[in-house]
């Protein structure tokens, strides 16, 4: 178990892809309230780690002809050839082409161009459809390519920021995080007000937490 103090507002836990137990705590926060935290939520953690065992994991990805990449959950075979940049989805394949197919770097710009253009699609329908659901004005929002959050919002721009990275995600988990950032312009932090406001609108929102909790994607496609 790694604790981190830190200048946090509240203790949050995640579980890493090789078992460990990862604390964050506000400063004042003493070493006998983090075990009670973690005591509080064993269940949980044993849970997750029995299911990252059970889990393949990736070093990363080559990005090479015949790969699976995560797309929206699920995989996508990559064939690769040369030509005219290009991707596009044929079933469950997706079709790359670069002008030199050994060129890595172009491989991943080309990869990743395709999935945000996915992200935007996705994003212009499911954004006004949760923040009508819940009652508020659509806000801003990008697409970032984040390696350790999900999303963020500022509630004094209107802007949310939704990670590139989560549409390798099943949709339930792209569903969450817009809703908990959508929630994020009423209320700030992480207080009980602002978890009812998520349930109000997401009932099932904790599977879709629990599943982002466990990990942060594919670094290797990403990065």
């Amino acid at each position: 178990m790694q604790v981190e103090h830190k200048a946090v507002r509240y203790l949050r836990l995640r579980v890493r892809h090789d078992g460990q137990t990862r604390v964050s705590a506000p400063l004042r926060v003493s070493q006998a309230e983090v075990r009670a935290f973690l005591d509080e939520r064993a269940d949980w953690i044993q849970r997750q780690q029995q299911r990252l065992a059970a889990t393949p994991r990736s070093a990363g990805f080559a990005l090479a002809d015949g790969e699976c990449l995560p797309f929206a959950g699920g995989p996508l075979t990559l064939c690769v050839s040369e030509g005219r940049p290009a991707c596009w989805r044929e079933a469950d394949t997706l079709q790359l082409r670069v002008p030199a197919a050994h060129d890595v770097a172009a491989r991943r710009e080309c990869l990743l161009g395709w999935y945000r253009a996915q992200l935007a699609e996705v994003l212009e329908q499911r954004m006004p459809h949760w923040a009508a659901h819940m009652g508020l004005a659509l806000p801003e929002w990008h697409i970032r390519n984040m390696a350790t959050r999900w999303g963020s919002c500022n509630p004094t721009r209107g802007r949310i920021n939704i990670a590139l990275r989560l549409m390798a995600q099943p949709s339930a988990c792209l569903d969450y995080v817009i809703v908990h950032e959508l929630a994020h312009l009423r209320v700030a932090g992480h207080n009980p007000a602002f978890w009812e406001t998520v349930a109000g609108a997401m009932p099932e929102w904790r599977s879709a937490h629990d599943h982002l909790r466990t990990g942060s994607g594919e670094p290797g496609l990403w990065r």
